[in-house]
């Protein structure tokens, strides 16, 4: 039997910012969250975290380490928040040195959609032998790549951009700085625009109109254009599928794997694909940073 050891998990993400304590065997003994804004203003983030998360863990439990999973650009090292655009004044921050030092315990740092992958890998019990990516539309469009059960970095620590890929013909201006990324036509942000558009109050309704709205029928066929560029790219063994928008009530699945599809090669790839959508588990996030943290 293993020695319990407890871990503090912080995921923030471009909605939420979920916080758990998990021990070495993924039991989640405590589970929070609250609205990412509220973090995104408070002026001095560091001390925020301390007060209103950390220092009561602390006081509370023995912790191995702290797990940050966030919706940033890390560098790397992965220990440098270097951009993060849905959080306001959150660049450069060395986010792991600043808590190693505070509290004299091991801090680790992952993108937040790289934790998703991870989580959905254990959860499905995929071979891990291959390529893996998992794609997530929610607030933005998140990508990770798996190969041989490790997260693809890149050389610059920068790998699985998908959502800032350019879009021949578009000129909306990205959060990330740079102009034309497919996100601006294809993330949570975009299809609030489309619902405000069409005077549409309940955006949990939205795909209720997508026979009448072309609008819809194009921000699906530019999420499957990323998909299937990707696995053009890669090959998978296995594309994993999730995010809030893809489980949305009358999300045309049949329409978006069907414009995967006409996106890719025959016989191959476009044959051989194995789509699995995620169950989009609410704890995924500050789960998947702990597997990464034990390296399982």
């Amino acid at each position: 039997m293993k020695n319990k050891e407890y871990y503090i998990s912080i995921e923030i993400g471009g909605t939420n910012l979920r916080y758990s304590i998990i021990d070495n065997e993924l039991n989640i003994i405590y589970f929070n969250k609250i609205k990412t804004k509220d973090f995104s203003d408070a002026y001095d983030k560091i001390e925020y975290l301390s007060k209103n998360i950390i220092d009561d863990i602390m006081s509370k439990y023995k912790i191995k380490a702290i797990a940050f999973s966030l919706a940033s650009l890390l560098d790397k090292t992965r220990r440098i928040a270097q951009s993060s655009p849905m959080i306001n004044n959150f660049e450069n921050v060395e986010l792991a040195d600043i808590f190693e030092k505070k509290y004299n315990i091991d801090v680790f740092l992952q993108k937040d959609v790289n934790s998703l992958l991870l989580y959905d890998i254990n959860k499905n019990h995929l071979d891990k032998n291959g390529i893996i990516v998992g794609i997530y539309l929610g607030t933005g469009l998140g990508n990770a790549i798996a190969v041989d059960g490790k997260i693809h970095y890149g050389f610059s620590g920068g790998s699985a951009e998908l959502g800032h890929i350019p879009a021949l013909g578009c000129y909306n201006k990205c959060d990330c700085g740079k102009t034309g990324c497919i996100e601006t036509l294809v993330s949570g942000r975009k299809l609030e625009q489309i619902a405000n558009n069409h005077n549409i109050k309940d955006i949990s309704s939205i795909f209720n109109y997508f026979d009448d709205i072309e609008e819809l029928k194009d921000f699906v066929r530019y999420f499957a254009i990323a998909v299937a560029t990707e696995i053009s790219i890669l090959d998978p063994n296995a594309v994993i599928i999730g995010g809030g928008v893809p489980v949305m009530k009358n999300f045309p699945l049949d329409f978006f794997e069907n414009e995967v599809k006409n996106n890719l090669r025959a016989p191959n790839p476009r044959n051989d694909i194995n789509i699995i959508y995620s169950d989009n588990d609410i704890n995924a996030g500050v789960i998947g940073s702990i597997i990464s943290v034990l390296g399982l």
